[in-house]
Order: structure tokens, then sequence, then C-alpha cells
């Protein structure tokens, strides 16, 4: 979500509680205007409406059966064909295809409608464990106070690869957007500064998976006194949810 500046500039939103709500790409971004939309997107048959009539046609050993959808009814979208043409079915089971074009049917407004659900629903996430964070000054206090003693011992990587610091906080529900299964590496510790506070920080590299595909994602974990305090996406620094 985004606000204009009035200069033609724009920038994202920060709601009441500080919370900066993100910027997603567009689903025109994502697919090239349409041309190339994710066999992701097609993971389960997509309900759609039909603009013109549509004749199914299955083949049968040496027989070919045919079926006839007009137009207003329903199909299912079950694969891109080429930049403007898509395969049908009559219903999810069926093995019954029909070319049609994009343009003839509604499964743009389909997919924007699920996309932009995933964002509002991503944004909930984000949301929280923004919260989470903001209400907990208590304790990032008390870990400050002149005397406590701070756990100035770089983390130590695991003989496989990973860091139990971070492994314990995704098992404690600090983070969900990151799983053990979905990094795919991890970096050693760095000693940054963040609002004053001296962290070590962890950039671990996952996927996330959505109905367009796959997508490499940098999150930094910011470790005080050997607990992980926050994860923050690498390039945004939003919260990762």
């Amino acid at each position: 979500m985004v606000a204009d500046t009035g200069l033609g500039e724009m920038k994202p939103k920060v709601d009441a509680d500080g919370f900066e709500i993100p910027i997603f790409p567009s689903l025109e971004e994502l697919t090239k205007n349409w041309t190339v939309i994710p066999p992701s997107a097609f993971r389960t048959p997509k309900e759609i409406k039909l603009k013109k009539n549509v004749t199914f046609e299955l083949v049968i050993g040496n027989n070919r059966v045919g079926s006839q959808v007009a137009a207003g009814g329903t199909a299912y979208a079950v694969s891109q064909v080429n930049a403007t043409t898509i395969s049908v079915a009559p219903n999810p089971e069926s093995k019954a295809r029909a070319q049609i074009g994009i343009d003839d049917t509604n499964l743009k407004d389909v997919l924007t409608a699920l996309y932009e659900a995933g964002n509002a629903n991503k944004i909930v996430l984000m949301k929280r464990a923004f919260m989470r964070q903001k209400n907990a000054p208590a304790i990032a206090a008390a870990a400050a106070k002149p005397g406590a003693p701070l756990d100035t011992a770089k983390p130590t990587m695991a003989a496989d690869g990973t860091y139990k610091v971070l492994l314990d906080s995704i098992s404690a529900g600090d983070v969900t957007e990151v799983t053990p299964a979905s990094i795919t590496k991890w970096d050693e510790p760095m000693q940054e500064e963040l609002d004053g506070k001296k962290y070590w920080t962890i950039v671990v590299t996952y996927t996330t998976k959505t109905m367009f595909g796959d997508f490499t994602t940098y999150a930094k974990a910011h470790i005080y006194n050997g607990k992980v305090e926050k994860w923050l996406y690498r390039d945004s620094g939003e919260v990762v949810p």
C-alpha cells in the first residue's frame, strides 16, 4: 500500500502504530502483463466465468466426444497455453479440454482477488510480529540496564551449518514465514547497530512459496544476549511475519 506525495513519488504508508505497510508488486509485474502466469497458479484448477461459448473435446479410443458450455457458464482454468491463451476443463476432474483467450474469461479477476487476499493476510501476520516487538520494551530495557550482563559471544554455527539460537526462535513461533526446511543458506554472524543497540546479526536465505511461484527471500535475525529479538527483511528492514 502506498501514498502519493503529490510530486509523483509513491511512498509506503505508516499506520497509527508506526507499522509500515509493505508494498507488493502488481500481478501485471509478476506475470509480465499476464503473458507468463506461473504453473503454480494452476496447482488447483481455478473456477472462472466464460465470456464466449466453448466446446470441450475428449478423445476416448478412436472417438472424439464433445460438449459445449455457453457464454456466462463456468469452467476451470488448468494451464496457460501461450501468452494470450489458457486451457480449460468443464470441471476439475474432467480430462476434456478446450482453449480460450485469457481475456474471454474472468481469470485475471480471479487471480487478482486471490493475490490480494494473500497479501492482506501477510500484512496481518507482519503487523502481529511488529506489535510483538513493539510491546516488549521492558525486556529490552532490562537487558540494556547498566551493569546487566551482555552476552558478547559470537553465535556458533553447528556442524550441520545451522544456528541453534535461530532454530530456537523459529520453534518458539517468533517468526512463521521462515522455517528450517525453507532456509537454503545461513550466513556468518556480523556485529551491527540498530536504533543505538548493538546486535549480532545472521542473514538467512530462504524460499517463500506463493501461487505465483517460489521466491528467494532474505531475512536478518537480530540477536541480543543469546536470543533473537527481531526478524527483519534484509533489504527493506520490515518485520518478517
